[in-house]
């Protein structure tokens, strides 16, 4: 079973390896999740911004499940609230670069992304990263422990 804090810290490792592979320039890195500097850093690839909400979404199936395929494999249905809110974020970016989705913007991200995740060197890295973000992490405290002296 793995802890809220170690899937944000992968949801958050796999977007920031998906935006650096785009070309974008991070500003932030946390269990938050990522920030770039503008459009400007990424080069205004709207499929690069689709692909990062995305590429969180697939790190923590392949957490999740272990599978290492690619080129669009779903396992769960059952998503959290983190990526239910991704995949909300990048419909939009999609439907709204695309409206009649001529470019079916949304799966092309989603079979990159997964292929991504598949690329076990990308996935060395993004878990790599996922570690030093939680070691990064400030503390949670835990209601009901006591403080030790």
């Amino acid at each position: 079973m793995h802890t809220v804090i170690q899937m944000a810290a992968l949801r958050a490792a796999a977007q920031a390896v998906a935006a650096i592979t785009y070309g974008a320039e991070l500003c932030k890195l946390s269990l938050d999740g990522i920030e770039v500097r503008g459009a400007e850093a990424r080069g205004g690839d709207i499929l690069g911004d689709i692909a990062v909400w995305v590429s969180g979404v697939a790190a923590i199936d392949r957490m999740r499940f272990g599978s290492p395929a690619g080129s669009g494999w779903t396992y769960d249905f059952d998503y959290d609230d983190d990526q239910r809110y991704d995949l909300a974020a990048a419909a939009q970016l999609a439907e709204e670069a695309d409206p009649k989705d001529e470019r079916d913007l949304l799966y092309t991200a989603w079979v990159w992304a997964t292929d991504l995740m598949a690329d076990e060197s990308a996935w060395a890295s993004i878990e790599g990263m996922a570690q030093l973000i939680e070691m990064a992490a400030p503390p949670v405290e835990h209601k009901g422990e006591e403080e030790e002296d």
